[in-house]
């Protein structure tokens, strides 16, 4: 493993989705979220799986939500839509 970026600390909080991606790293200035890329985090082109993104990226905080919505008639794909929300009190 290579040394952590300056202002990481091993992250705490985990969950059974995360723990075995372990060791996660926090910022606490930001809230980022890191981790080193294995192979076991990958998609089949070798790069960082989406899943794993969006999952690191729903862990970061209270105060993101995503959405993904694709529409397919017939098995073809006719639509796709993507949001990111800033949740907050109402």
């Amino acid at each position: 493993m290579t040394d952590v970026p300056d202002g990481f600390v091993r992250h705490t909080r985990s969950s059974p989705l995360t723990t075995p991606w372990e060791p996660l790293w926090f910022r606490e200035a930001d809230g980022a979220l890191g981790l080193w890329i294995a192979e076991a985090h990958c998609n089949a082109r070798g790069l960082a799986h989406g899943g794993l993104i969006a999952a690191l990226a729903d862990k970061a905080g209270s105060t993101l939500g995503f959405a993904t919505c694709r529409v397919s008639a017939d098995g073809a794909l006719c639509a796709t839509a993507r949001a990111t929300f800033a949740m907050g009190a109402v």
